[in-house]
């Protein structure tokens, strides 16, 4: 059901992957298949599956299961499945040629893949190669995401004090907070008598990507061959993509002494702490990456009788490499500041090659001083990799008055692999190495499945079970946590030929991904808005937790098929579903973190602290400021920090999710042609969410940052000979943004597709196709949402590309 599936971009996915997120619980929380086999992991934490690296031509289907499945698949299986089935169909040479362009600002899109392929019999064998390119869209391209500043739009003005002019700083009445003081003008400033009271104004995301410049290089191979009882299947993919993503231009708060000749006091003190924005300096910060993907799976069937016996081989691996640059680094700056004295490791010395000057008006320092202080960078390497292997038996056990009883039965052995290094350049004379990440699991299971009918029944003159029960259960061993076992109970029954009855109830699991165990203990230092609104200096921890367990889940759903015999081509599916999850593995200060100090829910992940007044917390903040890797030592005196804010994984909150999926499909002859229609849509029932054991339980559906209650989408089209056209809807329900004061309401967006295709079946053409496919057909800007990070929509539940209008042409040789 397409109305359940989204895209991920969130959380740690610095390698700008796409991965299908079912019911809006996390694309971590879905298991992911190729040809029903696991891939190696995406994303900076390894726990998803990336699906850009898909040839879109070499994709036959693509089927969901939205129930909690681990008892058949394992770990992941937790709001369900997405299996992408690839083609093994091909015949001849296919080739596919598609542009496309959005109408508000022009970016590009440019798919063209071929594939070749031949059947015999008893064989086939085929290749196909796929190329994409995609440019990046700007935030200055979009009103809404351009300047930081929504209240054009109805909402907040969303810039900041690190700023181009500078602002001077104070701490505020409580000591806690910095706040403006004094206002750099535009044309600088040598005297104090120049700076004006209050505060300039800049938008830490200026000019960011929404989304990247990527290029994607995708080859899929297969051979299937029969010989006697026994088929032989190999399948193969490699992909290559990267990618480039502007990030935010570099802003930081820094202190300035009387060492710098371009010193201002503004209170008669000996320093001055300064909010300072480098985006009139220099260019945004800049994310370079590849990511190599690879697999390939052997399998062999072997079918005596009516039983088959299956067995399977697979290795699967993805090589992940990113280079972000154009950072300031926090050591080469004091120097350039004058702040600390020139280090005999570096080539720089300020007194000969210059101060830098933050109260010039953004334009005051010279090519020197700018290169020497944006040398920083951050650069990962990621490898993650799967090696399984696996054997079932299936087929009847035994016949009771005509109704078989089937089962199956088989084992598996899944090998994971992680490991990350790299090297940073965020403070010091010289990068360092990054901690070096790595883990290695190996996981065996044993699973079972058993199809038993009740009750027989008479369909079309044949022997049907009108009543039948199915069993699975699946067994495996963590050599993290120990083992865990999962059964699922279904049943379904058939009244009449044209309705059938079904409800099932099972358990999931989601074991702790590698990193999540083993990612090393950091500290960072960032600022975080406090109960006044003003930005508070705090200690960010983050990590792995080495004692998390599996989240796991309990799920039930019933549920009909209808086709009513008065109207064979019509097809109604309703479910009812109900799922609670426990101690689901998360980092909950992140999932909102500007609110961290201000949340009630995640207060228990939040220690306040006095170094100025307390020994005991001055002594710890040393501490933890001095371990290796800690990223911003250096910005605030020791004194000023307000809190350590703990964003650790956790075994955490409890979360139960009821709703109901329906679809419905129906075809007619009109005319000489025909019409098609089809519908989906979801309703939430209830999203109730226990962040922590002592927080209350809290209703979050149709909340900013959560699920909506009700998305939907429409299909209607029609076909006449060689013509045909479509107009499709898709609809996601209004919901409410309870983070601003007060609460306000955010529209529900409709958009609308239209597609017109000309593919004759005879003659010279036949085998050629032509579409025009436009997208947003009446160009609707997403819901204002006023988000506190200044760009105003929300990229859960709409997107900023507009109207895009696409040509496609298919031809079969």
């Amino acid at each position: 059901m397409v109305a359940l599936t989204g895209v991920d971009r969130t959380g740690l996915n610095d390698t700008l992957s796409i991965a299908p997120n079912l019911r809006g619980l996390g694309s971590e929380a879905t298991l992911t298949l190729i040809n029903g086999r696991r891939v190696a992991g995406s994303g900076g934490r390894g726990d998803f599956t990336d699906l850009s690296v898909l040839p879109t031509l070499g994709v036959e289907r693509v089927e969901i299961l939205t129930d909690g499945a681990s008892a058949i698949y394992g770990s992941d299986a937790v709001a369900g499945v997405v299996n992408v089935i690839m083609r093994e169909d091909l015949k001849g040479i296919e080739l596919r040629v598609r542009g496309s362009t959005g109408t508000q600002s022009g970016e590009h899109r440019l798919l063209a893949s071929a594939a070749l392929g031949t059947r015999w019999s008893g064989g086939s064998v085929g290749l196909i190669y796929e190329f994409g390119h995609d440019d990046a869209l700007n935030a200055a391209d979009r009103l809404y995401t351009a300047t930081g500043d929504l209240r054009p739009f109805g909402g907040t003005d969303r810039r900041t004090f690190l700023s181009s002019p500078a602002t001077i700083l104070t701490l505020d009445p409580t000591g806690s907070a910095y706040i403006p003081a004094f206002a750099v003008p535009k044309g600088g400033a040598s005297s104090v008598t120049q700076l004006r009271p209050g505060t300039n104004l800049s938008f830490p995301l200026q000019a960011i990507d929404l989304t990247p410049l990527s290029d994607r290089h995708i080859v899929y191979g297969y051979l299937n061959q029969q010989i006697g009882a026994v088929e032989f299947h190999l399948d193969g993919r490699f992909a290559s993509r990267t990618f480039t993503n502007l990030g935010s231009p570099q802003s930081t708060i820094f202190a300035i002494t009387a060492a710098n000749p371009f010193f201002l006091s503004t209170d008669g003190g000996p320093f001055s702490v300064i909010g300072y924005s480098f985006e009139n300096e220099l260019e945004n910060s800049r994310t370079r990456g590849r990511v190599q993907a690879l697999s390939s799976t052997a399998a062999l069937t072997w079918r005596t009788g009516r039983w088959s016996v299956d067995g399977y081989a697979t290795y699967a691996q993805e090589r992940s490499s990113s280079r972000l640059s154009g950072l300031v680094n926090a050591s080469l700056l004091n120097e350039a500041l004058g702040t600390t004295p020139d280090d005999p490791q570096t080539t720089y010395s300020a007194a000969r090659d210059g101060y830098f000057n933050p109260y010039g008006g953004g334009s005051a320092n010279n090519a020197a001083i700018l290169n020497f202080v944006s040398q920083g960078f951050s650069a990962q390497v990621r490898k993650t990799a799967i090696i399984e292997g696996g054997v079932k038996a299936d087929g009847p056990l035994l016949s009771i008055f005509g109704m078989e009883i089937v089962g199956a039965l088989g084992g598996s052995v899944r090998s994971e692999r992680f490991r990350r290094t790299g090297e940073n350049f965020f403070s010091g004379s010289a990068p360092s190495p990054a901690i070096v990440k790595r883990g290695e699991r190996t996981i065996p299971a044993a699973f079972a499945e058993l199809n038993v009918p009740l009750a027989g029944g008479k369909n079309g003159g044949t022997r049907d079970p009108g009543l039948r029960l199915s069993l699975a259960g699946r067994y495996e061993r963590y050599p993290d946590f120990g083992s865990t076992a999962n059964p699922k109970i279904g049943i379904a029954w058939r009244p009449t030929p044209a309705l059938q009855l079904h409800g099932s109830w099972g358990t999931s699991f989601r074991a702790p991904a590698l990193t999540d165990l083993k990612d090393p203990f950091r500290v960072s230092v960032t600022q975080l808005p406090n109960a006044a609104g003003a930005f508070a200096p705090v200690l960010l921890l983050s990590g792995g937790n080495p004692s998390l367990r599996p989240e796991t889940a309990r799920t039930w759903n019933v549920g009909m098929i209808l086709t009513p015999p008065p109207i064979p081509s019509l097809r109604i599916e309703a479910n009812i579903f109900r799922t609670r999850f426990s101690q689901r593995i998360g980092q909950p200060v992140l999932q909102d973190v500007l609110t961290a100090l201000t949340n009630p829910e995640v207060a228990s992940f939040i220690e306040p602290i006095s170094p100025a007044s307390s020994a005991a917390d001055l002594a710890r903040v040393k501490a933890l400021l001095a371990l290796p890797g800690t990223i911003g030592a250096g910005i605030f005196p020791d004194t000023a920090y307000t809190a350590i804010v703990d964003a650790r994984s956790v075994n955490t909150s409890t979360l139960t999710v009821s709703g109901l999926d329906t679809t419905m499909q129906l075809a007619r002859p009109v005319g000489a042609g025909q019409l098609d229609l089809g519908l989906s849509a979801t309703w939430l029932f209830s999203y109730r969410r226990q962040l922590t054991p002592s927080a209350r339980p809290l209703e979050r559906i149709d909340r900013l940052g959560f699920p909506t209650s009700l998305r939907a989408n429409g299909t209607l089209s029609y076909t006449l000979g060689p013509v045909s056209a479509a107009i499709i809807g898709r609809y996601v329900g209004g919901y409410t943004d309870d983070t601003a004061r007060p609460a306000r309401p955010i529209r529900d967006w409709f958009t609308t597709d239209a597609t017109i295709g000309f593919a004759p079946q005879h003659g010279r053409l036949a085998g050629v196709s032509l579409s025009l496919i436009v997208e947003n057909l009446f160009d609707r800007n997403p819901p204002f949402v006023d988000q506190s990070s200044g760009l105003g929509f929300d990229g859960a539940n709409a997107n900023p590309f507009g109207r895009t209008v696409a040509l496609q042409l298919n031809m079969k040789l």
